[in-house]
């Protein structure tokens, strides 16, 4: 029960962070969502902000699951780095409170703790990467296996903040379309 509760508030938080941002979201709020006392959120979390740090953390783990889900599913390497940036490309609808940290960052105007969590995401992400891909460890590849885990999870962020600045100009590219086109080089 004692974690079934804390979930309970950390989904009832996510929603309004998502909707409001950590400044204007009250705990007030999200115990009447819930039809609990503050009180009982307090039992979990030291304050507001301790809350968000929690729920952002809950966001990207889900992240990471759902992206570890696609490598782990059988079917080719290029259909997995597909499902990857499709994965990613909705990460507006799917995460709002991830989106919504990640142009805080482009603006400058993150906490620190949000972008270290970010940064933890991108290495874990690079961890998955780098395991889907270690069947390609013959010496050929020997240099791209260490470098494409980190341009990967890189360019993934790198082009939802490109299509934020594109989508003003009708101009955002596919990630699926940079996939199918772009690395034919290493995957068949």
């Amino acid at each position: 029960m004692l974690q079934n509760r804390k979930l309970q508030i950390i989904k009832a938080a996510d929603k309004r962070f998502s909707k409001h941002g950590l400044q204007k979201t009250t705990l007030d709020e999200v115990a009447r969502d819930l039809r609990i006392g503050k009180a009982t959120i307090y039992h979990y979390f030291q304050s507001k902000e301790d809350l968000y740090l929690k729920t952002l953390n809950w966001e990207f783990d889900l992240l990471l699951n759902d992206i570890k889900n696609v490598f782990s599913e059988n079917i080719s390497d290029k259909e997995k780095l597909i499902k990857y940036f499709e994965l990613k490309e909705n990460i507006e609808n799917t995460y709002k409170l991830i989106h919504n940290v990640f142009i805080l960052i482009l603006k400058d105007k993150a906490l620190k703790e949000e972008i270290d969590i970010l940064n933890n995401t991108i290495d874990e992400e690079e961890i998955l990467i780098k395991e889907t891909f270690k069947e390609l460890n013959n010496k050929n590849f020997e240099d791209l296996i260490v470098k494409v885990p980190y341009y990967l999870s890189n360019l993934s962020w790198s082009l939802i903040a490109g299509n934020k600045l594109a989508a003003a100009k009708n101009k955002s590219v596919s990630l699926k379309d940079v996939i199918q086109q772009n690395l034919k080089l290493f995957i068949r």
